[in-house]
C-alpha cells in the first residue's frame, strides 16, 4: 500500500525500483509479440503490474499533495480571506465617512454665506463713509440701493427741496442738510447684513462638523457674536476683515 510505500528505507525504495525496472525490460520483450504473448505469455501480468505501479505512485503524490496543503493550511485560510477582509474594511471606512459630518464645502456649498460677507462688507465701507462726513459736519446725499451692491439712490426729498429753495432764494445762505437720517440708516443696514450672515452661516454648518478640533465654527461662531455686539463700525469691520481672511468657508 502507499502507507507500506512510504515507510520503506532507502535500500528497500532503491530496491523495489530495480524490480519495477526489470519488469518494464519484461514488458518490453513481451510487447516484441503482443498476440502470441498475450495468449501464453506474461504480458498480461505485466501489464496489471503497470497499473498497480501508476496507482501507488498516483496515491503517494496525492498524499504528498495533502501533507502540503495540511502544512500550509493556515497561510491558504489567510490568503483566502485577504479579499473579504479588504471588502470589509472598505465597507466600514465608507460608513464611517458617510456619517461623520465632514467640513462644508466651500466651493459650491459656502457661496451663499460668502456672498452675504461680501454684502455686509459694501454696508460697512458705506457706513465708514456716512460717519466720516458726519465727522467732517457735511452731507452724504448717496445710499446703497440694495442689500447685494446695487445703484445707488438719489438725493432724498429733503435735499431736493432744499436745492430748489435755494435756488428761488438766491441771496439767503445755503445750510446743510441733516445726516443723522443716513447714518441711522446705514447703521441699520450693517446690522442686518450682520444678521444674514450670521444665518447663512448657521445653515452652512447645520449639518457640518461643530465638534471636533478640526471644525472652523467654535471660532467662527465667536467671531460671529463679536460681530453682533461690536459697538462701533471700525471695530465691526476690523472683525469682518479678520473673518474673511482666517476661515476656509469665507475662501476661494
Amino acid at each position: 500500500s502507499v502507507g507500506e510505500m512510504m515507510s520503506f528505507s532507502p535500500e528497500d525504495q532503491d530496491a523495489v525500483l530495480a524490480g519495477m525496472k526489470e519488469v518494464m525490460q519484461s514488458y518490453e520483450n513481451e510487447m516484441r509479440h503482443p498476440l502470441r504473448n498475450l495468449l501464453m505469455g506474461q504480458l498480461v501480468r505485466s501489464l496489471l503490474i503497470q497499473v498497480q505501479r501508476l496507482k501507488l505512485d498516483t496515491e503517494a503524490a496525492m498524499l504528498e499533495l495533502d501533507q502540503i496543503l495540511r502544512a500550509n493550511e493556515l497561510s491558504i485560510s489567510l490568503v483566502a480571506a485577504v479579499p473579504a477582509l479588504a471588502i470589509s474594511w472598505g465597507l466600514l471606512v465608507g460608513l464611517y465617512r458617510w456619517l461623520q459630518p465632514r467640513a462644508p464645502d466651500a466651493k459650491r456649498a459656502a457661496v451663499p454665506c460668502r456672498m452675504a460677507l461680501v454684502d455686509l462688507e459694501r454696508s460697512l465701507a458705506h457706513a465708514l463713509e456716512v460717519e466720516e462726513a458726519e465727522a467732517a459736519g457735511g452731507a452724504y446725499a448717496a445710499i446703497p440701493g440694495d442689500a447685494a451692491g446695487g445703484p445707488a439712490a438719489s438725493v432724498p426729498a429733503w435735499g431736493r427741496m432744499g436745492s430748489m429753495r435755494r435756488q428761488a432764494d438766491v441771496g439767503a445762505a445755503p445750510a446743510a442738510p441733516p445726516t443723522r437720517p443716513i447714518v441711522s440708516e446705514a447703521h441699520g443696514l450693517v446690522i442686518f447684513q450682520v444678521h444674514r450672515v450670521h444665518q447663512e452661516a448657521m445653515e452652512l454648518f447645520r449639518s457640518a462638523d461643530r465638534s471636533s478640533r478640526f471644525s472652523e465654527w467654535p471660532a467662527l461662531s465667536a467671531d460671529l457674536a463679536q460681530l453682533a455686539g461690536a459697538t462701533s463700525t471700525a471695530q465691526r469691520a476690523r472683525v469682518h476683515e479678520r473673518m474673511t481672511h482666517s476661515y476656509k468657508v469665507f475662501q476661494r
